[in-house]
Parts: C-alpha cells; sequence; structure tokens
C-alpha cells in the first residue's frame, strides 16, 4: 500500500529505529520528505544516509524542552513549512519493580508522557500559522497489558503484605 505523501514535510520522532523508521520509509515511498528525529545525530544521520535524499537527520531529547524547542526550529528553518507530527520515540524498562529506581520511573514518564508534549508545544504555532497540520502520537499497549514491563510485577517470592 501507498499513501500519500507527496510534498509533505514530516516530523518522525524515534525515526532511528524500529516503528519510526519504517514510517519514515512509508513516507518517503509515498512522495514525503522526513525530518528523522534521533537521539543523537550520529544515529540520524546513518539512517538518513540509507533512506536517501528526502531523509533529513536531527538530534534531539524529546524529553528536554530546549533541546525540542531548538531543534523544531532548525526544523523550520530548513524545510519552512511542516504538515505532519508523528510522535514515536518512546522508551521502556523490563525490570520488577524490586529493581526499578525512581531515576528511572522519572525518566520514562519524561520521555514517554512529557515529550509528545513537548513535541506538540513546538509546532503548535506553526500549525495554528499555517492553516493546520497533523498530529499522530503511537503509544505501546505495554501500560495496558503490563506484563513486567516497568515495575509492574515484583521479584518471585517477595511477600508484598
Amino acid at each position: 500500500m501507498r499513501y500519500d505523501y507527496d510534498d509533505k514535510n514530516v516530523i518522525v520522532t524515534g525515526a532511528t529505529g524500529g516503528i519510526g523508521k519504517e514510517v519514515a520509509k512509508g513516507i518517503i515511498a509515498g512522495g514525503g520528505s522526513v525530518a528523522l528525529i534521533g537521539l543523537t545525530l550520529d544515529e540520524a544521520n546513518k539512517v538518513a544516509a540509507e533512506l536517501g535524499e528526502h531523509a533529513h537527520p536531527y538530534a534531539m531529547d524529546q524529553s528536554n524542552r530546549d533541546t525540542v524547542d531548538a531543534a523544531f526550529q532548525q526544523i523550520l528553518d530548513d524545510f519552512g513549512r511542516i504538515d505532519v507530527l508523528i510522535n514515536v520515540a518512546g522508551i521502556i524498562s523490563a525490570k520488577s519493580f524490586d529493581e526499578l529506581s525512581p531515576a528511572e520511573w522519572d525518566r520514562t514518564l519524561a520521555v514517554n508522557l512529557t515529550g509528545p508534549f513537548n513535541t506538540v508545544h513546538a509546532i503548535w504555532e506553526h500549525f495554528k500559522n499555517n492553516g493546520g497540520g497533523r498530529i499522530v502520537n503511537v503509544s505501546s499497549v505495554a501500560g495496558k497489558i503490563g506484563g513486567g514491563l516497568l515495575g509492574t510485577t515484583a521479584k518471585r517470592g517477595t511477600r508484598l503484605l
């Protein structure tokens, strides 16, 4: 199936691997250009080289509002117009509750929850001023189904009461 992204400029977070990379491939196959967001520029450059001339590498930590604002301003300067934001970036921990540190919990929430807020916040005025845009937030079912992800289990034999 070919999706129609002719002449569309799309930002994809988490575009250096997994679902984000596949989304970027589909957009390019559909005629669009992608601002590939990775945590590091090295990662983003590798994927951009693989995907070709319509893939443009950028680095940012979506949990850090300052880096998001700076990256998005650079993207807007480079592209002139953005039509779609697709938030795919996310992290997960498979540690049991006994092993999960508060710092890891905080980092996971910062990336998975605050991160999409930061990216939407950074592009919002651009979309308002340009007659709209599309925002897609991709999520995992891990939080819904549990099963040992992000502290949803305790070590076997742990007595809680």
